[in-house]
């Protein structure tokens, strides 16, 4: 019997050890600085067990990122009849799901080159591309690809303002951001001064938004997350943003407008879109998605 005590014991004591062990591992790769920050934003909020009763919190390695704002790119993966629907009488559906791929890449340009300028003057800036529809993670990284300080995730499930508060807040909470805008993918006159004009806002406001002329926004800044804005929203509507200011003075916050500028949803929209492209509606109704 004793030495079953003795054997019990020695397996307790190499059990520990052993966890010990492996804490000690996790928390220096945790902390590598050979541990790259895109590998750590892309770990979900996810246990993960190592054996031995240990466990460890992906969403530890999240919040261990370098504070940076972040700009937020939300868009859709253009699958023929599902992307920009509204265009379909006007380009087909190939040619609309063509047009919503790229209008999503210039804005992926656009933002690749203010974050880049940006982290050039010292505010490091972070892109997450988070895109909706029935695709996998590896579809769209193949198609917008990664590059250093970006991540591409999926949108949360739930309406848009439900998804617009879930992204803020894992900005803010989950990554350690400072500041954060979200971005659509249909406005073709996004530019790299209007993205840094957003950010100087936020050192005097609580909101920044950029109307567009339809009556909605195309940009939404915030230094903390405030999702009392995305409440009882009636979205993709002329009200939308009459509503989303009520919702801020209700929650007294300070705002700032940027100047207005056109989104591309409807057919009489698309002459925006040529006014950048150079295309016509002839070449999108002659050609399908790569």
């Amino acid at each position: 019997m004793n030495g079953n005590v003795k054997l019990s014991t020695s397996v307790a004591a190499l059990r520990s050890s052993a966890v010990s062990l492996i804490a000690l591992l996790v928390d220096l790769l945790i902390n590598s600085p050979f541990v790259s920050k895109k590998f750590r934003s892309n770990q979900r909020s996810d246990e993960r067990d190592l054996g031995f009763g240990f466990r460890v919190l992906e969403e530890d390695r999240i919040l261990r990122m370098e504070p940076m704002d972040h700009i937020m790119l939300f868009t859709k993966y253009p699958i023929p009849g599902y992307a920009k629907t509204r265009m379909i009488g006007l380009l087909g559906k190939e040619g609309a799901a063509m047009l919503s791929k790229e209008l999503s890449e210039h804005i992926v340009r656009v933002l690749r080159a203010s974050s880049k300028a940006r982290s050039a003057r010292g505010d490091k800036t972070f892109i997450r591309l988070l895109y909706a529809g029935n695709c996998s993670l590896d579809s769209v990284t193949e198609w917008l690809g990664t590059q250093n300080d970006e991540v591409v995730e999926p949108q949360s499930d739930g309406d848009l303002g439900k998804r617009l508060s879930t992204s803020f807040i894992d900005s803010f909470e989950r990554m350690n951001a400072k500041k954060v805008l979200v971005v659509g993918s249909d406005i073709p006159g996004i530019s790299e001064d209007i993205i840094q004009e957003a950010f100087q806002f936020l050192d005097d406001v609580d909101v920044v938004v950029g109307p567009s002329f339809d009556g909605g926004y195309y940009l939404m800044g915030m230094r903390q997350p405030t999702v009392q804005v995305f409440q009882n929203i009636p979205w993709s509507c002329d009200r939308t943003l009459e509503a989303t200011k009520q919702r801020m003075s209700e929650a007294g916050l300070s705002c700032k407008e940027l100047g207005p500028l056109a989104d591309v949803d409807e057919p009489a929209d698309f002459e925006e879109w040529g006014k950048v492209s150079g295309k016509d509606k002839d070449y999108y109704l002659s050609r399908s998605v790569a």
